[in-house]
């Protein structure tokens, strides 16, 4: 999964191992230099260590679990589907799988197979919104496939935008760098839209505001890094977040465990 960790999480993790180090250092010289602390044998000083030990474990597994409710109650909050989202399979499915993406993202080209699979496999329960989410490190290219997918689909509506969204994944190499921006007018070519038109789109700016709000919209959700995917139980509001380039299995599993609430 490309992503950016979390410093405060990482501080944390670290400072635990600190902590747990540091106490270790203090109980083995005090056993060193006085025949153990408080004048505790080796068989007491060791088994007062492991109780020491199993706390902070405890703690830090205490922390981790405070932090993932939190983040299961921020991917609640995904933002509803709206207009301009491009949604595949029902409108009405109970099931919605959100899928926070970047083009340049090499595993999301990896992840862009598992959506249709999840969709041939639960047409009736199930449907698919792909939302951008482009990465810094992945731009200027990042973004110009965002708004030529949005190009494609003011013209041919939520099938070209997907068919733009394959043709790229399919053709880029990724990290950035995958293909030159001369190639998004020649795509649009292949798949049978009108060039100039989709060209001008490409310059004019005009979904610029709405890269930036799907990218918004993730950031609220809790997405740091992409493939960011949030599957949602319509009628409960009961999600599961999965990070990065699962096999269709994990985000089958998801559902199954959603459908059975």
């Amino acid at each position: 999964m490309t992503h950016t960790q979390s410093p405060k999480l990482n501080m944390t993790v670290i400072l635990a191992a600190l902590i747990i180090a540091g106490g270790m250092v203090f109980l083995g010289l005090s056993l060193r230099t006085s025949g153990g602390p408080a004048g505790l044998t080796a068989e007491e000083f060791e088994k007062q260590l492991r109780a020491y030990q199993q706390k902070q474990q405890e703690a830090q597994q205490q922390d981790q679990a405070q932090r993932e409710r939190e983040r299961l109650a921020r991917a609640k909050n995904v933002a509803p589907i709206t207009p301009e989202d491009h949604v595949r399979g029902k409108a009405n499915a109970p099931i919605t799988l959100y899928e926070y993406s970047d083009f340049e993202c090499p595993y999301c080209k990896k992840f862009a197979q598992v959506p249709p699979t999840i969709l041939k496999n639960n047409p009736d329960t199930v449907n698919v919104v792909y939302r951008h989410f482009p990465l810094s490190f992945h731009d200027p290219l990042a973004t110009q496939e965002a708004i030529a997918a949005e190009c494609a689909a003011k013209q041919g509506g939520t099938d070209a935008f997907y068919a733009y969204h394959d043709a790229v994944f399919a053709k880029t190499r990724s990290n950035g760098k995958g293909l030159d921006v001369a190639e998004l007018p020649k795509i649009a070519g292949t798949l049978g839209l009108n060039v100039p038109q989709f060209t001008t789109c490409l310059a004019s700016g005009e979904f610029d505001e709405h890269i930036k709000q799907d990218i918004k919209s993730g950031s609220d959700a809790g997405v740091t890094g992409t493939p960011g995917v949030i599957v949602k139980n319509n009628k409960t509001g009961d999600v599961r977040v999965i990070p990065g380039a699962v096999p269709a299995e994990v985000v089958q599993g998801a559902i199954d465990e959603l459908l059975q609430q």
